[in-house]
């Protein structure tokens, strides 16, 4: 009786024609347990198992997973964002929009250089990782649990159908029809 290969993953179609075989041998190297959509109530050893996950999930999707907050010693805990989060780039530094210049051409700014990327692109993907009971009430048996806002969900559920959507039409656009000669059909 013989077990029946794994499935492997393939890269998206526009992914760079360079990274397909680095990517491909990535991907199918993780668990592949890890390529499913995260679900609430998922439980890890430490929030690093967690992030791990949710990067190799990241990953075989096409964008990438950052780390935005966490819990206390008593509660720990940990906030996973994509790293396109946001509407604009946060000002740490309290740093001006512009550089300046005086008369002689010196900087006169914090700010020392006027060419900074801006990545945001408002994605809404989250997910929340906190140490709760796992067990029946009482049983002291307690887990990192993983939790999913519904927006998250919602997002991975249209990404999942545009995906789908992308991949039959881009399969319809490689079809050509057979070749004929005219000849032939006179």
């Amino acid at each position: 009786m013989s077990v029946p290969p794994t499935p492997t993953w393939l890269a998206k179609p526009r992914c760079p024609q360079h990274l397909i075989a680095v990517l491909e041998r990535a991907v199918n190297a993780l668990p592949p347990a890890w390529l499913f959509q995260p679900v609430t109530g998922e439980v890890f050893d430490s929030i690093e198992h967690c992030k791990r996950r949710l990067q190799g999930y990241a990953l075989a999707e096409g964008f990438d997973v950052v780390q935005t907050g966490g819990g206390t010693k008593k509660v720990p805990g940990a906030r996973f964002m994509c790293s396109r989060h946001g509407e604009s780039t946060r000002n740490y530094r309290k740093l001006e929009n512009h550089v300046e210049h005086d008369k002689e051409g010196t900087i006169t700014t914090v700010r020392q250089r006027e060419n900074t990327l801006v990545g945001q692109t408002g994605c809404e993907w989250s997910a929340r990782v906190s140490w709760k009971d796992i067990g029946k009430r009482g049983s002291r048996e307690k887990g990192f649990v993983l939790l999913l806002p519904a927006s998250t969900i919602m997002a991975m559920r249209l990404s999942t159908i545009l995906s789908r959507f992308l991949s039959i039409s881009t399969r319809w656009t490689n079809i050509r029809p057979p070749k004929t000669r005219l000849a032939n059909i006179v």
